[in-house]
């Protein structure tokens, strides 16, 4: 049994990333104990350390299979973009064409065949191509969606078993990320979403999924958050913002929340606790850091468990960052989202109704933010008690269909 397995942080330097793909890993292992799990990283070193039961497989023949060739930069870009989606669809629906014209491109031009020849035969040779959680099939990450979507694609035309789980998508409004979508969605053996409120809608325009095939799960990570969850409500408040071309914060909106912050943590008398998820090019303790006025912004907190024990120290968690709210809702922590573009709104507010309540979101463009920020915290700190027995329980249920539709994947494996 050979697994290839496709995730969202090729460097595992993003806490929640790391964290679905532990779930994930462990749970098919479990699932198939004699599977091979191959693991697309850039950071072989990082897999070993994390996942010694997966082998690392670099990604190097997998930018090359998708690096265009057709669409030179001199040609103007309708006509780029025109033979790019054309060349994609050629490299998802022809393969056993197009790769011997690859590999005696590169190889008239002295270059390695090797690392494509065994992206191509990887995908040959799994029973299985899989891309763990994550937000990426987005107008925000195009060209690794469009990637991914490759990937898949691939898998069905050579008929694997291909599967995307835990997935957040959208919005999704890009013409050619929508011609992809349109090509891999409706012939998925299975998809699973993390949230339904954009996900469900955006599926629903790529034409009837049998029900079977689609599944609302909620976030895998919660797995490796409620179990480890502490036993009483902590006594700190909860840090993260997320400075991001796709998270639209800037200087000012900083700011505001340091004010409001400062202001809470005094009436309170609460500390504030750092709570990094990303580590890397989008660096939380960088701009924690400033939120704390140039305390220590988390660098020590290097593993998802780290992070999560952190969050258990908290009554209230305030983040601008995905995978912040659900390690704090996940252990029944109240916490308090700030959103500004597309992207976060759709994930938050996604979030929110997967746990119902004890979530609340917060615009950063809304004039009287600081305000509202301060009395929200101060609200959601006190109704704390309240809200974690269903927070609880909203966990609990969310873990339990995730690992029932991994049993149902493992039974449609093994059916076919």
């Amino acid at each position: 049994m050979q697994i290839l397995i496709e995730q969202s942080s090729y460097a595992l330097d993003n806490m929640g990333d790391l964290a679905m793909l532990e779930v994930s890993v462990k749970r098919l292992k479990e699932l198939w104990p004699g599977a091979t799990l191959r693991v697309f990283t850039s950071a072989p070193e990082r897999v070993a350390a994390c996942f010694p039961q997966a082998q690392a497989f670099p990604i190097g023949g997998r930018a090359t299979w998708f690096r265009p060739v057709l669409a030179s930069k001199q040609l103007p870009k309708p006509v780029q973009g025109a033979l790019a989606q054309w060349e994609w669809e050629l490299k998802s629906r022809a393969s056993p064409l197009v790769h011997p014209v690859l590999h005696q491109k590169l190889s008239l031009r002295n270059r390695p065949t090797q690392p494509l020849d065994e992206f191509i035969t990887a995908v040959q040779n799994a029973d299985l191509v899989l891309a763990t959680g994550g937000g990426y099939i987005a107008d925000a990450f195009a060209d690794f969606a469009s990637s991914v979507l490759g990937v898949m694609a691939l898998g069905i035309q050579l008929k694997k078993p291909t599967a995307m789980l835990g997935q957040g998508l959208g919005p999704l409004t890009l013409p050619h990320l929508i011609a992809k979508a349109r090509q891999v969605f409706p012939y998925l053996d299975l998809i699973t979403l993390r949230e339904q409120r954009a996900g469900l809608p955006l599926l629903a325009q790529f034409g009837r999924l049998p029900s079977s095939n689609l599944i609302v799960t909620g976030d895998d990570a919660i797995e490796l958050v409620y179990p480890n969850r502490q036993e009483t409500l902590g006594t700190g408040i909860g840090v993260n913002l997320r400075v991001a071309a796709y998270s639209g914060v800037n200087e000012q909106i900083l700011n505001t929340v340091r004010q409001a912050l400062q202001e809470v943590a005094q009436t309170l008398d609460a500390p504030l606790f750092p709570v990094p998820i990303s580590r890397g090019h989008d660096s939380d303790p960088d701009s924690i850091s400033q939120l704390l006025n140039g305390a220590d912004g988390g660098l020590a907190l290097d593993t998802p468990a780290k992070v999560i024990q952190q969050v258990g120290q908290c009554r209230v968690m305030m983040t601008g960052s995905y995978h912040g709210g659900v390690f704090a809702l996940a252990q029944g922590v109240p916490l308090v989202a700030l959103v500004k573009s597309a992207y976060y709104k759709d994930k938050f507010l996604g979030l929110a109704q997967q746990f119902q309540q004890g979530c609340e979101v917060l615009y950063m463009d809304d004039p009287d933010l600081k305000t509202k920020l301060v009395h929200t915290l101060i609200r959601l700190w006190q109704a704390s008690p309240d809200h974690r027995p269903h927070l609880l329980q909203r966990a609990r249920e969310q873990m339990e269909a995730s690992q029932q539709a991994y049993q149902y994947l493992h039974d449609l494996v093994e059916s076919r």
